[in-house]
């Protein structure tokens, strides 16, 4: 199993370090109140996987880490991949329709086992396979 490292998924920009907050009713005053600030926790960005037009992310903890080195593993060691792999798993959510053509076509079942077909819809607008990239996007 390839053991990805939250240093690695830092430096390729595959993750972010995010605000940690917690529920606390007894927090009156602050930034937030009812909340209580305990530090920071990686983060895997997945804006736009999910809905198009969405800044997103899913958390890292240490029980889900087993969970996000099987991800990578299962998408033969590609760390990017696998770690939307992760984030769909975590969810129980495919991915929007037009990410798929990002995907490498075999890893798609991975991603269909995570969740129910989806509807298009506005931040669903491609069924899997209907959007193509940009030849010149391609070349970048």
């Amino acid at each position: 199993m390839k053991k990805v490292t939250i240093k690695e998924l830092l430096d390729k920009d595959i993750a972010f370090m995010g605000s940690d907050w917690v529920d606390d009713e007894s927090v009156k005053d602050g930034p937030l109140p009812g909340q209580r600030y305990v530090g920071e926790k990686p983060c895997i960005n997945c804006n736009d996987f999910f809905f198009w037009g969405c800044g997103d992310a899913e958390d890292i903890d240490e029980e889900s880490l087993p969970m996000l080195h099987k991800a990578v593993e299962d998408c033969n060691g590609d760390v990017e991949t696998g770690a939307l792999l992760y984030c769909a798993r975590r969810r129980n959510m495919r991915p929007q329709g037009a990410c798929y053509s990002m995907i490498l076509k075999e890893l798609w079942p991975l991603f269909d086992s995570c969740g129910e077909e989806r509807k298009t819809d506005f931040g669903n607008p491609c069924r899997p396979g209907e959007y193509h990239i940009p030849k010149e996007k391609k070349d970048e």
